[in-house]
């Protein structure tokens, strides 16, 4: 089992305004503590994951968060085949369009069952201002984001540790309170449907509609992906965990509350060892696994000086040998050793300036770690570029000494002038005036203007026409 499973995992479940906090290890909580009042807006949330690591006494490093919120949105989107890749960009670009009309979004997605043959992808999105305060959060106390996810996505991935057997289906429900999630999954973890319901089945006015909805949800998933539910597992955040009472089975489908006499446990223990690049995770990927590369920069830099120190301390041996045996070789009066000695140590003196060499890279390599402009620009160019462009290359480079960074965009257009030059001139426009602030050294045009100079012709090109615009960051 990942050894990332034994380590104490700080886990967080903002269900419907409420903050249940657990300390996992092994699968288990280890420490728990919930708010006892609705978390107040955007600010209330900041204040309330402060007390959190006091609260539970938490010593790790790692959390996962999972979200249930009315502001959070679940689409369907029906895609063509494609790559992953594609389908990936496919996604960023509908959430890019949509963020005029509903403000910028932090988005994850999941693969759903196929079904019948039509492929579909369950869109989540919620606020990305609520994911930034996790991050801020993160940041400021030295941990590591490993998962923000849906509270959808964290049943999909309970499932898991159902009895059910492999082809097998099951709808999982949580009830919220004021709200309740329904999704069929399998043993895998995967996905076939995903419903949000207005209320919550512990609501006594509510209650009557339980059996309709997962009825109705039965047959849905039949009609819609044909797949039998084999059975119905239901976990309650109210009333310390417990279901309302509920007939035997609907629908000839059985029907059961999870074991878990604690509910957000449960929606968060799977979080605890699942892999960060999963596409249900809503934390930026350059954010990722942002602690093991730290430490695998600093084992290097470790390696690297003690080899430095070796190799060094050869240098000196050697050089003492060197010099012990010239003035044997000056008394016996043997010149053609001393010569061959002398080589010997000038192959030595490059070795030792390879050893500075790479003392100064890892010097740099450790002093930019930590360096979050790289990342941030990254992030902000692929909710910045426009359409019609594609880029092949960002370089983006930190000035010995000065601190400043360079940025250097390498791509191509479309191979129609006029349409290209307006993409251009918009992209170069929000580089300098927008966010970045970026002072040009290179504008797009000069690219064009050699081009024109040496002859070249790009329209024959099926990649379109290469353009480069470099810069400084202010």
């Amino acid at each position: 089992m990942d050894s990332r499973f034994h380590r104490p995992v700080l886990g967080i479940a903002l269900v419907r305004g409420m903050l249940h906090a657990r300390v996992l290890r092994g699968g288990k909580a280890v420490a728990s503590w919930d708010a006892p009042d609705p978390v107040a807006g955007i600010d209330g949330f900041r204040e309330i994951l402060e007390e959190v690591p006091e609260r539970t006494g938490f010593s790790g490093s790692s959390v996962v968060v999972v979200f249930a919120s009315s502001q959070m949105e679940h689409q369907l989107v029906r895609i063509p085949p494609m790559r992953e890749r594609d389908l990936e960009s496919f996604l960023s670009r509908k959430v890019r369009t949509e963020a005029a009309q509903k403000g910028r979004q932090a988005w994850s997605w999941h693969v759903l069952h196929e079904g019948k043959g039509e492929r579909q992808v369950a869109l989540h999105l919620i606020p990305l201002e609520l994911v930034h305060v996790v991050l801020d959060f993160c940041r400021g106390r030295d941990y590591q984001a490993e998962q923000v996810v849906p509270l959808a996505s964290a049943l999909g991935w309970s499932a898991r540790g159902l009895p059910m057997e492999p082809g097998k289906w099951a709808l999982v429900v949580a009830d919220q309170g004021s709200a309740s999630t329904i999704v069929a999954a399998d043993p895998g973890g995967r996905l076939a449907m995903v419903r949000e319901l207005a209320y919550g089945f512990s609501d006594p006015d509510s209650a009557e509609r339980l059996p309709k909805e997962l009825h109705r949800s039965i047959l849905f998933a039949k009609q819609q992906f044909g797949i039998a539910i084999d059975g119905i597992w239901i976990s309650g955040a109210e009333d310390g965990g417990r279901t309302p009472d509920l007939p035997q089975a609907i629908a000839d489908v059985p029907v059961r509350p999870l074991d878990s006499a604690d509910p957000p446990t449960t929606w968060l223990a799977p979080l605890a060892d699942l892999d960060p690049d999963v596409h249900d995770n809503m934390v930026p990927r350059p954010l990722r696994r942002l602690k093991s590369r730290r430490r695998r920069l600093e084992i290097s830099f470790f390696v690297i000086a003690l080899l430095h120190a070796v190799l060094f301390a050869t240098f000196v041996r050697m050089e003492r040998i060197a010099t012990s045996l010239e003035h044997q070789i000056q008394a016996a009066g043997i010149h053609r050793r001393l010569a061959d000695l002398q080589q010997e140590k000038l192959q030595l003196s490059d070795r030792l300036a390879e050893i500075h060499s790479l003392q100064a890279t890892a010097v740099r390599l450790r002093t930019g770690r930590w360096d979050p402009k790289p990342g941030w620009l990254l992030l902000w160019v692929g909710g910045h570029l426009p359409r019609p462009l594609r880029l092949d290359q960002v370089l983006i480079e930190k000035i010995p000494d000065s601190g400043a960074w360079t940025a250097s965009f390498h791509g191509f257009t479309p191979r129609e002038a006029v349409h290209a030059a307006r993409a251009l001139e918009t992209f170069q426009k929000d580089l300098v005036q927008g966010t970045p602030r970026l002072s040009l050294t290179r504008p797009w045009q000069e690219q064009w203007m050699d081009n024109l100079r040496t002859g070249a012709t790009w329209d024959i090109d099926s990649a379109g026409k290469p353009f480069r615009i470099e810069g400084r960051l202010q």
